[in-house]
């Protein structure tokens, strides 16, 4: 192996671990942040506190984690961990009652080091597909 290669090889390596400290170490509030510029809306008929509900279960199932939980805001951040090909992300959760009944819910993403493209969409659409599901058992 050519010595540009090794450097380059111990570059990497050096990166993905900074990485995946930050990423299993990162916590985050989004209590008084402006929102992720990535979400997906969506409204449910079901009430808030069963939404809150459906996202407690989202956490029981060991894929994510409760990183914050604030009912009096209507805010609820869930995140997952590293796996083999991101670094984990954050999921704030947006729960705004409307009249009538309804209830709007914004969620975003953020990773919780560096990561763009198409992985961040599949990991999006995919807490998005839970939560629905969670709220329609």
């Amino acid at each position: 192996m050519e010595h540009g290669a090794l450097i380059g090889l111990a570059v990497g390596v050096t990166m993905a671990g900074i990485g995946l400290l930050v990423a299993y170490t990162a916590r985050r509030s989004y209590l008084d942040r402006s929102r992720p510029r990535k979400v997906i809306s969506f409204t449910t008929d079901k009430p808030a506190d069963r939404v809150r509900a459906a996202l407690l279960g989202l956490a029981d199932g060991g894929k994510y984690k409760v990183e914050e939980d604030h009912p009096e805001r209507c805010l609820m951040t869930l995140g997952s961990n590293p796996t083999l090909f991101s670094f984990g992300f954050f999921f704030p959760v947006y729960i705004e009652p409307q009249q009538n009944g309804p209830t709007q819910l914004t969620i975003g993403i953020e990773s919780k080091f560096m990561q763009a493209g198409p992985v961040v969409t599949h990991h999006h659409e995919q807490f998005v597909a839970r939560l629905k599901k969670n709220l329609d058992n």
